[in-house]
């Protein structure tokens, strides 16, 4: 079975109880179980059992790392042990709380199942009308895999239809699906996941500079304008800017004309990475798009403790060989067709 296939088997992530169950039950003292004799308790006990295969929904278990196999024996993890407690009433359908382990696993593991996940979530829009994350259609090479991880999605009932047949990841996993995004963003995250912590002082790297720029307005007599500072990060991890502002040129401003990124690091010296949607938005914004670099941050700071370093027009400044040096195992370099 491919790595995609069993995604679109399983319909519904209830299985995993049915499978789960079987095999503890067919366990020996050692925790190990035949997999002949799990496959009775499993079709004996899903109605769902000819419809899911015994293959699919271990594929499923062992992708989630609830079981382990060996040869033609299963055997639980503490995880799968872990999982099962959560159904103490043996319930076909998941929990909720089954469904946190679910999400946990789909968004902050270090399993090849979350990172498969990623392509998914990198195709999400923030919807401002829905308050929510849609799902973009995908296109080409992009979507190889795509329908059957938006099967395993809707399986663990995480995605809601909205308008004009879009699909949407449910409101109540928003804040999930923008603190994966925020992990996304910085590459130095994906290895190692950041602490609550880090993340935490990431935000208020954004909020130091959000009430600065409010600051900056009022003292240029703009409070009309300081009002309208927005900080979009609390709610839109897609934009490729943290802060809609404005430069105070006038006070008649009718829609922003500062697109902020904030950057920040514990050190005072400038290094940070640039994701391919802040350089798509800095392409769009040109001298309107600006990084702000906070050095020597840490989260008792305030913005006068730290190095404040501001980067205007990125797109032509960071080429400047004389004052950035741009470090990467390789760059794709595409010339933009023209016509005749």
């Amino acid at each position: 079975m491919t790595d995609y296939q069993w995604m679109g088997i399983v319909r519904n992530l209830g299985e995993l109880n049915h499978f789960l169950y079987a095999v503890e039950e067919a366990s020996d003292e050692n925790g190990v179980s035949d997999i002949s004799r799990v496959s009775r308790l499993y079709e004996s006990s899903s109605y769902l059992g000819l419809l899911t295969p015994l293959d699919a929904a271990a594929e499923a278990a062992i992708c989630f790392r609830f079981v382990v196999t060996s040869g033609r024996q299963y055997q639980l993890t503490p995880a799968g042990s872990s999982f099962l407690k959560k159904n103490p009433n043996k319930t076909f359908e998941i929990t909720d709380r089954q469904r946190e382990m679910i999400v946990q696993v789909l968004f902050f593991s270090m399993s090849e199942l979350s990172r498969q996940y990623e392509k998914l979530i990198g195709l999400v829009r923030y919807d401002p009308r829905e308050e929510c994350y849609v799902i973009s259609p995908a296109s080409g090479s992009e979507g190889l895999g795509i329908s059957e991880l938006r099967s395993l999605s809707s399986a663990a009932d995480l995605l809601t239809p909205i308008r004009e047949g879009a699909i949407a990841f449910c409101p109540g996993f928003t804040k999930q699906v923008a603190k994966k995004l925020r992990i996304m963003k910085n590459p130095d995250w994906m290895m190692k996941p950041p602490t609550d912590e880090l993340l935490e002082a990431s935000r208020h790297a954004e909020k130091l500079v959000f009430e600065n720029e409010k600051k900056r307005l009022l003292e240029m007599g703009y409070t009309n304008l300081a009002e309208r500072v927005e900080l979009v990060s609390e709610y839109d991890s897609t934009s490729g800017f943290d802060i809609m502002s404005f430069s105070g040129e006038t006070d008649n401003s009718i829609v922003p004309d500062r697109y902020i990124e904030v950057k920040s690091s514990a050190a005072r010296d400038v290094r940070f990475w640039l994701t391919q949607n802040e350089l798509r938005r800095a392409r769009e914004y040109c001298e309107d798009y600006v990084i702000v670099f906070i050095g020597g941050h840490a989260i008792d700071k305030t913005i006068s403790d730290c190095v404040v370093k501001e980067i205007r027009n990125p797109c032509t400044e960071l080429f400047d060989v004389g004052r950035y040096q741009i470090d990467g195992p390789r760059f794709l370099v595409r010339e933009i067709s023209r016509p005749a």
